[in-house]
């Protein structure tokens, strides 16, 4: 499972892989490095020890102890493995441990150990801030010599087994032709910049592919831009740049971007909030922001206290992000209640609650009498959580209820909790996986007592194969199904039918829900035996056949479709959505854990995101990593996904029009305010969100009980359906809307400079014309009959699909025309050089592409010609190439005058 999830890591993230410089290894001498950072960590450790030993000598000599009780434990048991520690002198500390400390050997067996935030001595005797802070630094040097030693020799081998895998995928993607989205980003990028295939050099667009583009595209508009990943804008740039970098015909063509950056929440899959924050940077060109400052969803109350709590000065955490308040377009009402449950074991108050019990009592005491009392419309409420697993909590508790619910989960179908235990009978029985044995145990449909487990475990390790196995435990009465089903000699569909009548499974997941998910399997059964022609078509084959659907959206879980039904969703499948009441649920574990295993991706882009300023991979040595100088980049990385975290509530207590119930859960011994003060900058995001809450509605929180408390402003309301009001309400309010038009005065206006499209591109062909000309001017260097010939032939040779050889010629007759009577421009004489289609940058590295850039060597002179067919010219654009030409060094050095000149061509 744990290679199925690398590999799963290896796809999800192969754009990733396309950003990596695998030529900066090439020029790193690991050994040598690697040697320089241990003898650092030898020098540092050797300060350290004498630091140590003096703090110990001065310690014994205010109370006499065995040394062992001055060692932290496990730091106590490694090194008295190898020497007597007891028979140590104190004077002695420094040379014995350094002796164990520096060995290489030592180092790489024990490094867990060694990074580990447990110091060496014994803290609760030997209390000093100074040899902590040296410690670390030991720690840091030695996390640099591992780095070198293991974790980069580890990186090189990801990337090359990754490599190797995406090959094989690949072959498989284009043998089956069955794309996912992510597989048309990322093919797209790729075949965009294949040196063999691009049509892309250094981040520009070759000249053919934005004539194509500007034939049939002008206007590009991208909406939800936040949610834009890297590889999508690789993509989008330079088409971007190209549509706005014309031939004088800007009237046609344009860009508008939406996005709100405080709603960025896809960095899973490589989505960038600075894309949007930094946009104007990246794209290079002048643009207009505009904000819009009113919501035309939420009512006033609800949004003021949005406001009061993004807005707050005690969200530290997060300096990058920027909050602006939102006024409401209603005119008043909303309602707010936030509730902060403990979940802990209190004496005399309650028991340790889990999930289950705070969803049921929410369901009891919240659910129930709000739809009972018709406080709230069941077909427009949502109930918004962070994880699929929740909503699964949540679900039940309704099912027990009897409410009405559709779970739009996100999860695969296989992954479905009665789905699961049916693969893991299948597995066993195919690959005699002593794991998928323990799975079956101790799933739902056996629920093993872990003694008799144990026991069936040891028979089956010594049995010589899985027929003696069944014979060894034929008193089992569950083994004996196993034995019955393996036996089984019909089809597919018939086995799983078997396992699910012997095993009782529909009686064990008797829900519609859960119902509704085994049809959809027994579906996929029937899909396998009558259509799949690429797997083998025994049980192998169908477990391979379930994995090449297992991230295919039609194979996700489905849910109930009752229309007056409450709807649960996660976070990100609510985002873009609006219900009139919400309820929002933020639950803090009180162990979070460390998710240690699996694939870690640390990166960091460059400011122009076309390259990586810093990465890290590592699947064993995370703990390295984060001790050693990359440190910085594992707090570059924290900290976007702190605010990717942000964005997550933010988006959860935005899709309330009407009520918003915010339900926070903490598991911490004490009250409200011990929970509070336990939160640093450092601690999570749900955590720091709680303690805002409490800073800024402290004065407003009710305590129920000394283990909930709730923050309630405004009233509960809801809407008239408007459906039947929408036709009489209609002219009013869309009138309203348009109040600020003034009809008479836009009808004394006719547009200027403003052509039908169609006219201009379809039947005009205007901008084709233009492309043409500026194709065959990019050719001419002077004017001689050779020049204009070679010209013509490879004009011809670009434009002779699309247009006729006599139309073409016709336009070059009319070219050669404006060439003679403009002579001095293409004269040699008065002209030493000249580049046509001239690419320049500026100092921000912002590209400019200039028609036609002539140098008069002998009188110091510049001329820069913009070649217009159109009727749109633009000084701004030639001042800033004089600009950029005016900075060059040799320009300024030899006192080049610098002139700028439109040159109209009449076609």
């Amino acid at each position: 499972e744990s290679f199925d999830q690398f590999i799963k890591d290896i796809i999800n993230y192969r754009w990733l892989f396309e950003f990596i410089d695998r030529s900066k290894y090439s020029d790193i001498d690991i050994e040598k490095v690697a040697q320089n950072c241990l003898n650092q960590y030898t020098s540092r450790l050797k300060q350290f020890l004498f630091s140590l030993q003096n703090t110990i000598a001065s310690y014994l000599e205010k109370k006499p102890v065995d040394l062992q009780l001055l060692l932290q434990k496990n730091h106590f048991e490694i090194l008295d493995n190898i020497t007597d520690i007891n028979s140590i002198k104190p004077n002695e500390i420094a040379d014995k441990f350094f002796e164990i400390l520096s060995k290489p050997e030592f180092l790489s067996e024990n490094y867990d150990l060694l990074l580990s935030n447990k110091n060496i001595w014994n803290g609760t005797r030997i209390r000093n801030k100074e040899l902590k802070f040296e410690y670390e630094e030991v720690q840091h040097h030695l996390a640099n010599y591992l780095y070198y030693e293991k974790a980069l020799i580890e990186e090189l081998n990801i990337i090359s087994l990754a490599g190797e895998i995406l090959k094989v995928y690949d072959e498989i993607k284009f043998r089956d032709r069955i794309f996912t989205h992510s597989d048309i980003s990322y093919y797209t990028f790729k075949f965009l910049y294949d040196k063999d295939l691009s049509i892309i050099e250094n981040n520009n667009v070759l000249n053919i592919f934005y004539e194509q583009l500007s034939y049939n595209t002008r206007f590009i508009l991208i909406d939800e831009f936040q949610d834009t990943s890297v590889l999508q804008w690789s993509i989008f740039q330079p088409l971007i740049t190209e549509t706005l970098s014309g031939f004088g015909q800007k009237e046609y063509g344009g860009l508008i971007v939406v996005g709100d950056e405080k709603q960025a929440i896809y960095g899973w899959r490589g989505g960038e909030r600075k894309l949007l924050t930094d946009f104007p940077q990246l794209l290079g060109f002048e643009t207009k922001q505009d904000t819009l400052t009113t919501s035309y969803r939420s009512k006033p109350i609800l949004l003021d206290w949005v406001n009061k709590l993004f807005g707050s000065k005690h969200l530290t955490f997060d300096d990058t992000w920027e909050y602006s308040e939102i006024k409401s377009a209603k005119e008043k009402d909303g309602f707010v209640q936030v509730s902060l449950r403990n979940m802990a074991e209190l004496d005399g108050i309650q028991e340790k609650q889990d999930l289950n019990k705070v969803y049921t009592k929410f369901v009891q005491n919240t659910i129930i009498p709000l739809i009972k009392d018709k406080r709230i419309n069941q077909s427009d409420t949502a109930i918004l959580m962070r994880k699929n697993k929740e909503l699964e909590i949540m679900a039940t508790a309704l099912d027990e209820k009897g409410i009405d619910y559709i779970l739009e989960s996100s999860g695969s179908l296989f992954e479905h909790k009665a789905i699961k235990p049916i693969l893991h009978i299948l597995r066993f029985l195919v690959y005699e996986d002593p794991i998928e044995l323990v799975k079956i145990l101790r799933s739902d449909l056996v629920l093993m007592h872990p003694k008799k487990m144990k026991s069936i475990l040891n028979l089956y390790k010594t049995a010589e194969d899985i027929t003696t196995f069944f014979r060894l435990t034929s008193e089992s009465h569950f083994l004996s199904i196993l034995q019955k089903i393996r036996n089984n000699k019909g089809t597919i569909l018939n086995t799983i039918k078997t396992i699910l009548e012997e095993f009782n499974i529909i009686k064990i997941f008797p829900s519609e829900i859960e119902l509704k998910n085994i049809h959809r399997f027994l579906e996929v059964a029937i899909e396998f035996e009558n259509n799949d022609q690429k797997h083998k078509t025994d049980l192998s084959g169908f477990l391979s056949y379930c994995r090449s659907l297992e991230d295919r959206d039609e194979y996700s879980q489905l849910g109930q479709t009752v229309s007056n039904s409450i709807k649960l969703l996660t976070i990100h499948k609510s985002k873009g959505l609006q219900f009139e009441t919400v309820f929002s649920f933020m639950n803090i574990p009180k162990n979070p854990g460390q998710h240690n295993q699996g694939l870690k991706l640390y990166y960091d882009f460059e400011d122009d995101f076309h390259s990586l300023q810093d990465h890290a991979l590592t699947y064993n040595f995370d703990k390295i990593i984060k001790k050693s100088d990359k440190q910085e980049l594992i707090d570059i990385v924290d900290k976007r996904k702190n605010g990717e975290e942000l964005n997550n509530i933010y988006v959860a207590l935005t899709r309330a029009k009407n009520n918003l119930f915010f339900y926070i859960t903490y598991d911490k011994k004490g009250d409200l305010e011990k929970f509070v003060s336990s939160i640093n900058d450092d601690s999570s995001v749900p955590k720091n969100i709680a303690k805002i809450v409490y800073n800024e509605f402290s004065q407003d929180i009710q305590q129920l009980t000394q283990v909930k408390q709730i923050i309630e402003y405004g009233t509960i309301t809801i809407d008239e359906q408007e459906t039947k009001k929408v036709s009489s309400e209609i002219a009013t309010s869309f009138s309203k809307h348009l109040q600020f038009l003034n009809w008479d005065e836009i009808a004394k206006h006719e547009p200027e400079n403003i052509h039908l499209l169609k006219t201009e591109i379809l039947e005009n062909h205007s901008i084709q014309i233009g492309n043409i000309v500026h194709e065959y001017l990019s050719h001419i260097d002077y004017n001689n009959k050779e020049i204009r010939q070679t010209a013509f032939e490879k004009t011809l040779s670009k434009y002779g699909s699309l247009f006729h050889r006599d139309r073409i010629n016709e336009i070059i007759l009319k070219v050669n025309q404006f060439i003679n009577d403009n002579n001095d421009i293409f004269n040699k004489d008065h002209w030493d050089k000249v580049f046509n289609e001239y690419t320049v940058f500026d100092e921000f590295g912002r590209e400019s592409r200039i028609d036609r850039l002539m140098i008069n060597s002998k009188n110091k002179k510049i001329l820069i010609l913009d070649y217009k067919t159109g009727t749109y010219y633009e000084q701004e654009q030639l001042d800033r190439y004089k600009a950029i030409i005016e900075k060059f060094p040799i320009v300024k050095k030899e006192n080049y005058r610098v002139d700028v000149m439109f040159v109209e061509v009449d076609i």
